[in-house]
């Protein structure tokens, strides 16, 4: 009796820890859980890459600038109070997050024959994603404000809330970032396309409709999709 009831509070104590650390790794606020997110995202990236199926390359490298988004996170986490060090790590998201569409489109066009667009369609549009984001890139680089400061939500659960008030995010730069997944549904196979659209739009739904009130969304969505290569690894093991 006395071993059974040993026995239940050990597991308690394992399932209460195993719920306390997994809840601070999926809060993502603090630095350490940014760099963890980072770090396990590289080593799927890695194994990606490593795996060298069709379309691994171009999706590593769109994985990577969104795991990138966690490392600049962990310096503003670093930073809070340090105005230049958060000011620049705030750049670096903010510029990461745009070369996210040039790895999306201008990248497949490495591999124009594997999808059903065909390479001229996807020359022209890798073009103008290169021109428009490269250009929305260097404004932000050489952007002269001061005094930009990424803070904490005080609202649940805490994320971190961007400062991109340095920048005027043109309203064709945002379309066309959210419809650059768009080309996962011309991908051979279909099937798997469709499931990275899914994914893709599925986690920026989760994490706007719930946390679009307290200016967190941008960090969670970019949270979320450090998910993305495991599921890539799985589906296209499956698909491909």
């Amino acid at each position: 009796m006395i071993n059974i009831l040993a026995f239940k509070c050990l597991f308690l104590d394992i399932q209460t820890r195993t719920i306390y650390y997994i809840s601070i790794i999926y809060m993502c606020i603090s630095a350490s859980s940014s760099l963890g997110f980072f770090i396990l995202s590289l080593i799927s990236i890695h194994l990606l890459v490593e795996r060298n199926y069709m379309y691994d390359y171009w999706l590593g490298c769109i994985c990577f600038f969104i795991a990138l988004v966690q490392l600049g996170e962990f310096v503003i986490w670093s930073n809070l109070r340090k105005s230049r060090e958060n000011s620049w790590a705030t750049k670096l998201i903010y510029m990461t997050i745009l070369m996210q569409p040039i790895a999306i489109i201008s990248f497949a066009t490495l591999f124009g024959d594997k999808f059903t667009l065909g390479p001229c369609v996807l020359n022209i549009l890798g073009s103008i994603y290169s021109v428009v984001f490269g250009f929305q890139i260097l404004s932000a680089l050489f952007s002269s404000k001061r005094n930009i400061q990424s803070k904490q939500s005080l609202k649940p659960p805490g994320h971190l809330i961007w400062d991109f008030s340095f920048i005027n995010t043109s309203i064709i730069t945002k379309i066309l970032y959210f419809l650059a997944p768009l080309i996962f549904l011309f991908m051979r196979p279909k099937e798997y396309g469709y499931i990275l659209f899914v994914l893709y739009y599925f986690t920026f739904l989760v994490s706007y409709m719930k946390y679009q009130t307290t200016g967190q969304w941008k960090s969670i969505w970019c949270m979320l999709g450090n998910i993305y290569p495991w599921i890539i690894l799985v589906a296209g093991y499956k698909l491909l």
